[in-house]
């Protein structure tokens, strides 16, 4: 057990940085060009020993190692080895205490629980993953913790899509409001290559996601669909950089939540069209339902473009929960409070809706309805 998460050292062992930064930077009075990161320090050898898996070998799941030549340099995967920060980035590469590389098999159903805890309150994962050519399968992270332990998370996942290869990648994050947490994902996908995100936030203290990657090949294709929900006074910061490389590419960003109490979230997604991404298509948009005066949301949707005959479309808002259709779900016998997370729960529903497994869906649903009920007003 890590003594370093105890209230009168916690704040002496956290080292603060920035990071994620806008690869087109704005006026610095708007305080979006970069985000808060927080790195608690800790002995280098600290284990974690929390992890199980399911669908993965027995030679995966030797040691929590795989060692298997890939035939792809991931040093590369996203061409941004920094991902959030230099410092989350080294201290990932230095200190990881679960790292997994390997090849999913075709048809696979793969899902590696991690659960932080008082005896496993530090977890710093590098997983590398690629999709052979033609192969398709799916793949979940599922990151939870007890209650009331501080717990931090360092995460970093490369990912290789070959050609014509089919992914379906789940991301859960059920940490308490205690946690930090930091995950990094890195793709690269290939002509004819898909990559379907679904991907869940309901929790910690400070959380910071990064997402950036490259279409490379013709119609190369990419998907995000992200519900989140954020309570008392944690912190989300959703980065995007998608980059837009081959011909005919597609890029899809779909987030979708609400903010309770004193909650913050940031969005910034960027669509970047490279010179030569002839026809490419790419799509992001953004809503925040705003459960409470105090909440607050911040959203940067940005289009750079190199290339002529591409097609970008952004969007955002955040407002309150719509007055008529509230009086409407209230006339039908339901309370303020159902009223309202019945239609907070509308809107998660296109990312719930990508949970390969009906158990998981059924029980974030569950949590998503228990937080949006009892909430204090």
């Amino acid at each position: 057990m890590s003594v370093l998460h105890t209230e009168e050292t916690r704040k002496t062992n956290i080292q603060q940085d920035r990071g994620s930064e806008l690869p087109a930077r704005t006026c610095r009075w708007l305080k979006v060009n970069d985000v808060p990161t927080q790195i608690e320090e800790y002995p280098k050898t600290v284990p974690f020993e929390g992890v199980t898996t399911e669908g993965l070998t027995d030679a995966q799941r030797t040691e929590g190692k795989v060692q298997e030549q890939s035939g792809v340099d991931f040093g590369n995967v996203g061409h941004d080895a920094q991902g959030i920060s230099e410092a989350v980035a080294a201290k990932n590469a230095q200190e990881a205490n679960v790292s997994y590389s390997w090849a999913v098999e075709d048809g696979a159903v793969q899902t590696l629980h991690f659960a932080l805890s008082k005896e496993n309150p530090v977890l710093q994962d590098r997983l590398q993953l690629r999709v052979p050519c033609g192969h398709c399968a799916t793949v979940v992270l599922d990151v939870k913790s007890d209650e009331d332990t501080k717990v931090s998370r360092n995460g970093m996942l490369d990912i290789a899509v070959e050609e014509d290869a089919d992914l379906q990648l789940v991301l859960i994050n059920r940490l308490n409001s205690n946690a930090i947490s930091n995950q990094r994902v890195a793709f690269t996908v290939a002509d004819g290559g898909n990559l379907r995100v679904a991907h869940v936030e309901l929790g910690g203290a400070r959380t910071n996601y990064h997402l950036s990657g490259d279409l490379l090949g013709v119609e190369a294709k990419m998907e995000e669909y992200v519900a989140y929900l954020a309570q008392e006074q944690e912190k989300i910061d959703l980065f995007y950089h998608v980059r837009f490389h081959g011909l005919y590419t597609e890029g899809v960003i779909r987030a979708d939540g609400a903010l309770l109490d004193q909650a913050y979230k940031s969005f910034r997604g960027t669509l970047d069209f490279l010179e030569g991404a002839r026809g490419a298509v790419g799509d992001e948009e953004e809503v925040t339902v705003l459960m409470s005066d105090e909440a607050h949301s911040v959203a940067v949707p940005v289009l750079l473009c190199h290339e002529d005959a591409v097609e970008g479309n952004h969007a955002t808002s955040a407002g309150r929960v719509d007055e008529e259709m509230l009086f409407y779900l209230m006339s039908r016998g339901l309370s303020r409070s159902e009223a309202e997370g019945m239609i907070v729960e509308s809107r998660m529903a296109e990312t719930l809706d990508r949970l390969p497994d009906p158990v998981l869906k059924e029980n974030i649903r569950q949590a998503i309805h228990e937080r949006l009920i009892t909430r204090k007003r």
